[in-house]
Parts: structure tokens; sequence; C-alpha cells
């Protein structure tokens, strides 16, 4: 390798290592901080949860497996699915059957710093406390209206107190059917016994057996809780009630609320990311040629783990993961990784695999750690979203936005590298073969993204006009990604018909990539319109930013 190259890829890997190594450290910080929740609730050993968690439970319309439905109650009341070191299984049964016991904990984040001065300047609060001050914030709330920040964050404890106060208790664990024999509301146990005046012995059974479980826990008897939970788990078996799903779909479900493939995925991007930086630094040929092989190994596998994990997320939805905020940031990384394997093994490119490596472990550090309430739990679909145009144009725009994705990554190479030669002076950083490589490169990948997004836009108005009735209305990101679209065109234009070789076609590029970014994030947080990933009520940038920080 050469001496300038070398150096090149020193001060490469000091910048991306510190950015990768910095999201790393606020994930784990994130975790730690909220793994040290006080937890006076003593912990239950010698119950075994273990039987109920492939039950299927309805939630929002939706059938899932009870474990993933506890780990997501649990963790959106707390912020952490292993709340005081018990499992999401043991809080969730804990929520249920003494709900009573959790008013005092203080399980509420409070962040905005106004409604911390009604709170004694406390960072969690709980739900007694939150009802003590209801006066106090409903009037807070109504004298500065203007405060949407704080309006919002009221809001989102309004609903974790209402349902704390609404015990878990009354789960909807009993499929039922219309006489035309389709789904309907589920009911819970409580409700069965309660509506029926006259149950099956089939009921009965379960009935007795739910009471058994409820009598048990509360007695903190574990040997009983464990043979009435066999009992009602056999009793639920034997309703006869058909199921909407097969048996292996809730197994599934269960799996992979445990495993977390994204979660894995990210440590090995990062992992990747080392050895392809390794790679650039070792000095002997042999050496640098066997840890790439490492790099592009590990970065394969993040790519198998991580595909594998949109494939889950898709069965267990039962659409193309990219209806919301979550879906689509790993629809995009996960695709961009994809690209960076194809694109670095075709092209013998190292710096793609970096890019793609890099890239990865820092986004899924971000997408990893996105409030339950921006898609991170599997809800039904809007109705303007039950389109099977959302599997064809929105897939293509977020593979777009993929390609723009590594274009970027080798621009900002290009960037850095020409900085750095430009001390020495401008011969040299005009004639440097490494910096017209990293051009052609970005060139390339440019020329692979934009006709698939010209076909998204395409797309897109082809189904806002069977939508709405109308190709095009001047929607916040309809007017953005005509904007991006235009920007690429303008560097496609003027890099093939006037030359733009080198840094004014670089610069576009990476304006492009910045109309990308607003196209995708910035339109949905500021100029929200008929597209958007983000909940419309009244949340912004910065309360977004501060919920992915640790707690």
């Amino acid at each position: 390798m050469r001496k300038g190259s070398r150096h090149f890829a020193k001060r490469l890997s000091q910048i991306f290592m510190s950015s990768v190594l910095t999201m790393a450290c606020c994930c784990s910080l994130r975790s730690a901080f909220a793994e040290k929740a006080p937890a006076p609730i003593p912990a239950r050993p010698g119950f075994d949860f273990s039987v109920w968690e492939t039950v299927p439970i309805q939630e929002n319309g939706l059938e899932k497996s009870l474990f993933t439905v506890a780990r997501d109650t649990v963790r959106e009341m707390t912020g952490n699915a292993n709340y005081g070191g018990r499992g999401p299984m043991e809080n969730f049964f804990s929520m249920a059957f003494e709900a009573e016991k959790w008013f005092d904990e203080p399980i509420l984040a409070v962040r905005q710093k106004d409604l911390k001065a009604l709170f004694d300047k406390k960072s969690r609060i709980s739900v007694a406390e939150f009802e003590s001050k209801r006066a106090d914030w409903m009037k807070f709330v109504d004298k500065d209206a203007t405060n949407q920040e704080a309006k919002t964050e009221v809001n989102h404890l309004f609903e974790k107190a209402k349902l704390m106060e609404t015990p878990v208790r009354h789960m909807n664990i009993i499929p039922t059917v219309d006489f035309r024999g389709d789904k309907t509301e589920w009911r819970s146990v409580e409700e069965l016994a309660s509506q029926t005046k006259n149950p099956s012995a089939h009921e009965s059974r379960l009935i007795a057996a739910w009471e058994g479980v409820y009598k048990a826990f509360a007695e903190n008897d574990s040997a009983a809780f464990n043979s009435a939970s066999k009992e009602c788990v056999a009793a639920l078996g034997d309703l006869g009630v058909p199921m909407f799903k097969p048996e292996w779909k809730f197994k599934l479900d269960r799996w992979d609320a445990k495993v977390g493939l994204f979660r894995i995925a990210g440590w090995v991007y990062l992992i990747s990311a080392l050895f392809f930086l390794c790679s650039y630094l070792s000095g002997g040929k042999k050496a640098s040629t066997m840890v790439a092989v490492a790099a592009g190994s590990t970065l394969a596998l993040g790519v198998v783990l991580h595909v594998s994990a949109l494939v889950i997320r898709g069965i267990l939805a039962g659409r193309t993961p990219v209806a919301n905020l979550f879906e689509s940031a790993t629809f995009i990384i996960g695709m961009m990784t994809v690209l960076s394997v194809i694109i670095s093994t075709y092209y013998r490119s190292r710096v793609v695999g970096l890019a793609g490596a890099t890239l990865g472990a820092f986004f899924m550090g971000i997408a990893n750690n996105i409030p339950l309430q921006y898609g991170r739990k599997i809800l039904p679909l809007v109705d303007a979203l039950q389109s099977y145009w959302l599997h064809i144009h929105v897939t293509a725009m977020l593979t777009s936005y993929a390609f723009f994705a590594l274009a970027f990554f080798v621009a900002l190479c290009y960037v850095l590298r020409r900085i750095m030669l430009s001390r020495r002076g401008a011969f040299e950083a005009n004639n440097d073969g490494t910096l017209q490589y990293l051009d052609g490169l970005n060139f390339r990948i440019i020329t692979i993204g934009f006709p698939i997004l010209t076909a998204g836009v395409i797309l897109g108005a082809v189904w806002a006009s069977e939508a709405w009735g109308r190709p095009w209305g001047f929607d916040p990101k309809e007017t953005a990604a005509a904007m991006t679209w235009m920007i690429y065109a303008l560097y496609l234009h003027f890099r093939l018909f006037m030359g733009w070789r080198g840094p004014k076609g670089v610069w576009l590029s990476v304006l492009g990539f910045g109309a990308v970014v607003f196209t995708y994030l910035g339109v949905s947080f500021f100029l929200p319109g008929l597209h958007s990933y983000v909940e419309k009520d009244g949340v912004n940038f910065f309360t977004f930013l501060k919920q992915l920080l640790p707690r």
C-alpha cells in the first residue's frame, strides 16, 4: 500500500472508529441506565412462565405470542423489558395480577424540563405521583398551549398511566368467531366468565384454571402456579376455537422477540467495520488480504442476519416491512449492506465494504433504540397503506436511498482525502489516482440508484392518482422527492455533458444525499403531510433525538 493511501486510511479509521464506537457506547449506556431502575417488587423464583410464552394473544387487532406482547408492554411502561432484573413475562404477570404494587414504582420517564419542574425535577416518577399532580399538569398544558413538546410528553405519560389503571390482566387470549366463521375481537377469561351465562364444560375448565393461576400468583405459590398454568394453557387448546395463524408463527414470534436478530446484526456490522479498517492498516500484503477476507465474511454474516430479521418481520406482519419509521429504516440499512456486499465484490472495492459495515453499524445502533411508538412494535396498517402499491412504490424509493447512502460515504471519503492532499499542494490533489477512483465509484453507484428513484417517483404518482384522484398535489414529501430527483438528475447531466468530475460533482452528490435525508426523515418532523413515518401529535425532531438517549 502506498504511503499516501496508508496515511489516508489511518486518518479515516480515526474518524469513523470514533463515530461508530461513540454510537455503540450510547447504546450500551442506554441499556445500562435502564437496568439500574429501582424495583422493590420482589422476584418470584420457581415460577415457570415459559408455558405461556407461545400462547396466542390479540393486541390491536393482530395475533401475537404472549411473550412478544409482554416484552413490548413492559418496555413501553418502564423503558426496559427486564425491569428490576426480572424477565418480561414475570413483569407482565406482576402488572396483571398485582397492579396496585406498580402504582408507586418510578416507571414513568420525564424528559421535558418544564414538566420536570412540576415533579420536583425528577427524571422518573410513579403513576401515583403523576395522578397526584393531575390538576397541575392539566393547568400547565392549558396555560402553555404553544409548548407542543410538553403536551406530547403529557399525552404519552397519560396513556401509560391509563394502561396501568386498566390492568393488563384483561388479556385477550380467547379467539372468537362470528356466525360466518370470520375472526372478531378476542376476549379475556374475565369477559368469558362475566358474559357467558351457561358456560360449556371446556369454558368452565378454563375459567377455573385461570382463577387458579391468579390465586397461586397472589399467594406466591410457585408449584400451584406452574400446575394451574399448564392446566389453563391445555384448556385454551381444548376450546376448539379455530386459530387464524398456524402455531409455528407464534413460536417464530416468540423466538424473534427473544433473540433480537436486528441487534445482533448491528454488532456484527461493527466487527466487520473494525476488520475493514484493520485491513487498511495492515503492513504486509498477506496480512491485509487475510483481514480483508475476515471483514468481507463478517459483513456477509451481518447481511444474512439482517435479511433474515426482515423476512421474519414480514412474515409476522403479513406484509413488506416498510410501513413505519423502524421498518423503513431497517429496510434501507439492510438493502444498503446487501448492495455493499455485491458492489464491493464486483468492483473489488474495500471502501464500499467499509461503507456498508460502518453505516450499517452506526444506523442499526440508532434503529435498535427507536421508541416503540415509531414502529418497533408491529401494528396494523392504516387504511391509506393497505394497498399493493406499498410493496412496489415504497420499496423502490427506499432501495434508491440505500444506493445514495453508499454513494454519500464514498463522496465523504473523497472529500476527506482531498482535504489531506490539498495541504501538500494543488498538483498532488488534482492528480491523485485514489481520488479519481472514488469519484468514478461515486458516479457508478448514483447511476444505478437514479433509475430506481425515477421509477419510485413515477409509481408514487400512479398510487396517488389511484388513492387520491390526482398524481401530484404538492404534498411536502412529494415536493421534497421531486427536488431530490432534480439534484441527482443535475449531477448526472453535469457529469456526463459538462465534464463535472472531481469536487464539483462530488459536492453536488453530497447535496443530493442531504435532500434524501430531508425527504425521508426531515419532512415527517418539520413539514408533516399525507406521507409521514412519525406520529402527527406534535413530536418534533429534537424530542425524537432525546428519546434515543439513555433514560
